[in-house]
């Protein structure tokens, strides 16, 4: 409830934070009641400061029906919210991802877990997060050609499969495109086991030295490595060959049932 009375100047270290576990609408509602405090001749300066740490690409048509629903009884100054209006339509800029906003459309893993493969893609313990996940496609039985119509030419692309009966996951981390071509060669590429119990992940990257077969774009099924990481025609994860050409997850040779598989797009901000 003290809000309103914070100085300007600390205001301003707060909402440029990186690390705020707010969501975008909360920070931005603050800011309009801040500035529905202030006196008219003092608001054009004002904008001008706060209004451009607002991250506002980050915030949703929906998100901002929530905002101006929360503000209707507020009594809101109808020349601040048009100013936030036109600070809202300028989107170019991409700022980092704002810790409260990072979100996944997922049934299988955690924000903690997200982050933590977003710094895997990164390779980098950072909290400068640059990364969207947009979901492509969930499904309880993936074939080979579903995956490619919907996920070819995509750019790069997380699959996660559910293990049927326990928390535990499977995934592989996709850095180029999948396409109806043959081996693609990456440095990148990970595979990766966790839980839904807990953040903890294991990662594997592709060895340096089969890093020219990194990834399997065949029709028949998605392959990360010589079959270190394989979906067959059956829908399972399957373990074939076990030939190492990956770091070692713990992964025993054999199927593994899956409940469901999630795809998602990674979109880089910047």
């Amino acid at each position: 409830e003290n809000f309103q009375t914070i100085p300007i100047q600390y205001l301003k270290l707060f909402i440029s934070n990186d690390n705020l576990d707010i969501k975008e609408t909360e920070i931005l509602e603050k800011v309009i009641l801040w500035l529905n405090g202030r006196d008219l001749k003092d608001l054009n300066e004002y904008y001008n400061i706060l209004l451009k740490y607002i991250r506002f690409d980050q915030i949703t048509n929906d998100g901002f029906k929530t905002l101006y629903v929360n503000l209707k009884e507020e009594s809101i100054n109808p020349a601040i919210l048009k100013v936030v209006g036109t600070f809202s339509n300028l989107k170019d800029k991409k700022n980092f991802i704002r810790y409260g906003n990072i979100n996944i459309d997922s049934k299988i893993i955690r924000k903690e877990q997200l982050i933590k493969l977003m710094q895997w893609i990164d390779r980098q313990g950072t909290t400068n997060y640059r990364h969207n996940f947009s979901l492509l496609l969930r499904k309880n039985v993936i074939k080979a050609e579903q995956l490619h119509s919907s996920c070819n030419n995509k750019g790069a692309t997380i699959v996660i499969g559910k293990l049927k009966n326990e928390d535990s996951f499977i995934g592989g981390y996709n850095p180029l495109n999948w396409s109806m071509e043959t081996y693609k060669g990456t440095n990148d590429s990970f595979i990766f086991t966790g839980s839904s119990k807990d953040k903890n992940m294991r990662l594997g990257r592709v060895k340096s030295n089969y890093a020219f077969t990194a990834i399997s774009c065949r029709p028949e099924g998605t392959q990360f490595g010589y079959y270190d990481l394989y979906i067959p025609y059956n829908n399972n994860w399957q373990v074939k060959n076990n030939r190492n050409y990956y770091e070692s997850i713990g992964l025993d040779e054999k199927n593994y049932l899956i409940d469901y598989f999630e795809v998602f797009q990674i979109i880089k901000y910047r």
